[in-house]
């Protein structure tokens, strides 16, 4: 049997077929998807005086170009910020209301909402529990479904998530190449063994 002209170049050969099937048209790693933040600012009590105030850098923020003014009670207090994403306010008091103020290449882009301080330098967060410390069988069934969704949607992407006809997360990604033929790849036609000692040129299958 003769293998056509357009296969023998990506047939059983290191020139046509590289390591897990990877040929020219490989594919892309897309570029990240950041999620959406705010600049989460938040005041707390300083160690000894005044209010520390912190805020985010984000991942889409440019280190080059940011940079960050503090507005105390609506007037600033300290502007240009770009080494730091906090600032001890000596003077700051449990009263007054603070923003943060994001500039790109000295031009104002973002200002947070007011927010007043912490009165404490953590925030309590009530717990819904039962009141006998005990989940109903409402609850426990809740609880249970949302476990079983979970664990759907793990196997759903186990068994959605692939690469060149291979499924990656399933438990049965090998080490196998797969011959691409006009730019479709065919599970049928594997390599399992590599070499780099096969020089490129004209190849017959036998059978």
């Amino acid at each position: 049997m003769r293998v056509n002209h357009s296969f023998h170049k990506k047939a059983i050969a290191f020139a046509g077929i590289l390591f897990c099937g990877l040929t020219a048209s490989a594919q892309v790693t897309p570029v990240s998807q950041m999620e959406h933040l705010s600049r989460g600012l938040v005041v707390v009590p300083g160690s000894t005086s005044g209010q520390f105030v912190s805020w985010r850098f984000l991942g889409t923020d440019d280190e080059d170009a940011t940079t960050f003014d503090i507005l105390r009670d609506g007037k600033v207090i300290r502007s240009n910020i770009s080494d730091a994403t906090s600032y001890t306010d000596a003077a700051g008091k449990t009263t007054n209301k603070y923003q943060v103020v994001t500039k790109v290449n000295g031009v104002a882009v973002d200002t947070t909402a007011e927010v007043t301080p912490w009165s404490d330098v953590y925030m309590q967060l009530p717990l819904d529990r039962p009141a006998n410390g005990t989940n109903s069988d409402d609850d426990r069934k809740n609880i249970q479904d949302e476990i079983a969704q979970l664990k759907d949607e793990i196997t759903r992407i186990s068994e959605a998530t692939q690469f060149n006809g291979q499924t990656l997360l399933d438990g049965t990604f090998d080490l196998r190449g797969y011959a691409t033929v006009n730019g479709k790849t065919d599970p049928k036609i594997t390599v399992n063994s590599y070499s780099d000692s096969i020089q490129g040129g004209d190849y017959y299958l036998g059978g």
